[in-house]
């Protein structure tokens, strides 16, 4: 359902190869958090979100390797 808005919506095909990739990366996220995931990508994203992305804003979590701190 996600990878059918967010191909409508970027207007990016969406492989089988692709769907199969985020079916197995998105397997421990509940429904609700799928949704609000997909909501979030559709209203915020400007390109088709990565699954990091995508994980991202399902989860509200926001890890980011690397980033200075003080």
């Amino acid at each position: 359902m996600a990878l059918a808005g967010f191909t409508e919506n970027f207007r990016q095909e969406t492989t089988r190869e692709l769907s199969v990739l985020w079916t197995t990366s998105l397997e421990s996220l509940s429904m609700e958090a799928i949704l609000k995931g997909t909501r979030r990508c559709l209203s915020e994203c400007e390109f088709y979100p990565t699954i990091a992305v995508f994980l991202e804003k399902a989860t509200g979590q926001l890890e980011r390797s690397g980033q200075w701190s003080d």
